[in-house]
């Protein structure tokens, strides 16, 4: 089962009875919304507190969350 949007763009669902073609675009419908409000909320936090310790704090989780996942490869 192939569902295409647009022209270059193909979602293959072969095995997979759950999905239903009216509803496949949602879930990128859905990831565009959920960039957009976190790219708003970003940039509120970064108008409110500033953009260095905005990028600090962002460090400070990318190394939290990259290190937490390398510990648990091990």
């Amino acid at each position: 089962m192939t569902y295409e949007i647009g022209n270059n763009l193909k979602i293959y669902l072969a095995g997979h009875p759950g999905f239903h073609f009216p509803f496949l675009g949602l879930p990128l419908i859905l990831s565009h919304f959920f960039a957009v409000v976190a790219n708003l909320f970003g940039g509120y936090c970064a108008d409110r507190f500033g953009s260095q310790r905005q990028a600090f704090v962002s460090k400070l989780a990318l190394t939290h969350m990259w290190g937490n996942i390398l510990q648990q490869l091990q």
